[in-house]
């Protein structure tokens, strides 16, 4: 509406502060204005002062604090748990074929059971309430973190791994210097452990004929140089 682009001109003037502030305002005053106009039960939907209200007296008795130590107790150790096993098994499935062919439709099968309607046979099998939520955090962030693992270290080019060959590296310094710089799992779109995504595909192009250097070989630390000194 041409009416409203001055509108729209001043708020992108504003600080972005200001323009959050005065979004979450509106939307608290249509959230009131909806609960007086529909008449709705608290517990149904409750009101701001409802909610704010319920947050103080939560933070004054210890429950809100209490409870969240309980589900980070559990949610840590359950990412820590998937990302132990994903990433190994990532790296896996790109350097071996034999391994993606074996691995990757089972992985991908998995993804068509929500993790919520195995959550109560997890407390059968496992027996325990604490390990089965762990397990259920495990399940929930291993995929995307499989996906991500795969995805970073199939964007390695070629030339990389080349030049490393022709310095003598190890497969550590290798993996160091040129692999694990590319497992950018929190730097990398997320992707959503629901959806049945099979794992990236190799890049089949050929190889850039420009050169390409090493990440870390311009600087003095990277430990790649010392075997060409050597040689």
């Amino acid at each position: 509406m041409p009416g409203s682009r001055p509108l729209l001109r001043w708020l992108d003037a504003r600080p972005a502060w200001l323009t959050i502030a005065a979004s979450f305002l509106v939307l608290l005053l249509l959230w009131q204005l909806l609960v007086t106009l529909t008449d709705y039960p608290p517990f149904i939907l409750p009101g701001p002062g409802d909610v704010a209200a319920a947050f103080v007296r939560l933070v004054a008795d210890g429950r809100l604090l209490r409870h969240s130590l309980v589900t980070l107790s559990e949610v840590i150790p359950g990412l820590l748990l998937g990302a132990l096993v994903a990433m190994p098994l990532g790296y896996l499935l790109t350097k071996s074929p034999l391994a993606e062919r074996l691995l990757s439709p089972y992985l991908i099968a998995s993804q068509a059971i929500p993790v919520i309607a195995i959550a109560p046979l997890l407390t059968i099998w496992v027996q325990s309430w604490y390990w089965s939520r762990v397990l259920v955090a495990a399940l929930t962030v291993f995929f995307p973190i499989l996906v991500n693992s795969i995805a970073g270290l199939r964007s390695v080019p070629r030339e990389f791994y080349d030049l490393m060959h022709s310095l003598r590296a190890t497969r550590g310094q290798t993996f160091r210097t040129v692999s694990y710089t590319h497992l950018d799992v929190y730097k990398r779109q997320p992707t959503r452990s629901g959806r049945p995504a099979a794992p990236p595909r190799p890049n089949r192009r050929s190889p850039s004929s420009t050169g390409a250097k090493c990440p870390r070989a311009a600087s003095s630390s990277c430990s790649c140089n010392t075997s060409t000194r050597r040689g």
